[in-house]
């Protein structure tokens, strides 16, 4: 079973070797300085998923060895993609609220006209496949 300490002590190993300061640390994960003290030091009861989702994906930190200690500490396997995902989300969370409602009214809405289109495309895909039965 994974003792919360343990997971403690692998965090601050990465922030040691990832060569930022504290500050610099937290500036990168998104969360402030004493949130990033408070959960080195014992502090915080919880570690966010979130928190430690954005170790795997902007540290490359394998989420096995931060669980548990086993493996390698660093995944051979790393996307990009997820990568800039995680700037996208530390982005967001910085700006106002009100402006994060807009965004998420705007990607609501793309989402739907997206639906929409591959929900119009299946149905004239249909259609099509429905007539080129009829025609011999």
């Amino acid at each position: 079973m994974n003792d919360i300490n343990d997971t403690r002590k692998r965090i601050k190993a990465i922030i040691e070797s990832s060569g930022y300061s504290l500050r610099g640390f937290a500036r990168e994960v998104g969360i402030t300085p004493g949130g990033l003290s408070g959960i080195i030091n014992g502090k915080s009861k919880i570690i966010s998923g979130m928190f430690l989702k954005i170790l795997e994906f902007r540290f490359n930190v394998n989420p096995l060895w931060l669980e548990t200690g086993e493996g390698p500490v660093y995944q051979k396997d790393f996307h990009l993609e997820n990568s800039a995902e995680i700037d996208m989300i530390l982005k967001f969370r910085k700006l106002a609220k009100e402006q994060q409602q807009s965004i998420n009214v705007m990607i609501d809405a793309l989402y739907q006209q997206v639906r929409q289109n591959e929900e119009q495309e299946t149905r004239v895909a249909e259609t099509a496949r429905k007539k080129s039965r009829l025609w011999p």
